[in-house]
């Protein structure tokens, strides 16, 4: 499953949630979700070093750097 619009990769509306489960108690969420008639869509996987999504796949070393320096840099530009 992937999407058209890359937007709707972390959108949070109010009828849809991104959650992460521990792969041994998927079955729990799968039960819930059908008890409560939602649909539920594997995306992703969590862990190791790297982040994979859809046709997506980076080292989490780069994405650990995007996220806690990008801003710094950008101001750093700007000095």
């Amino acid at each position: 499953f992937c999407f058209e619009d890359s937007r709707e990769i972390f959108s949070e509306t109010f009828s849809r949630a991104l959650i992460e489960v521990d792969p041994k108690n998927i079955h729990q969420i799968e039960e819930l979700a059908n008890e409560k008639e939602l649909l539920i869509v594997p995306i992703g996987t969590v862990g190791g070093n790297s982040f994979n999504l859809c046709d997506i796949k980076m080292d989490m070393e780069k994405l650990k750097d995007i996220y806690f320096n990008s801003f710094k840099k950008v101001i750093q530009k700007d000095l």
